[in-house]
């Protein structure tokens, strides 16, 4: 389902589970974490812990902002 509609509204490849990692990345950004495992089903902390680690967008953009100051 994802896949078939991605190139219906023109989105790059994405798959269900880069979707549900950004979902837990940006959660974290406001929610405890042990609350964000209850929302994603995780029993562990540590299983949450590998969604909220940034991206490589995400990492590449926080050098360029530390580049900049």
């Amino acid at each position: 389902m994802v896949k078939k509609n991605t190139g219906v509204v023109k989105l790059p490849d994405v798959s269900p589970h880069d979707l549900r990692h950004r979902f837990g990345y940006r959660m974290a950004e406001s929610v405890p974490l042990h609350r964000l495992a209850q929302l994603m089903g995780h029993d562990s902390l540590d299983t949450t812990k590998l969604y909220i680690q940034g991206t490589k967008h995400d990492l590449q953009q926080a050098v360029e902002t530390l580049a900049w100051t």
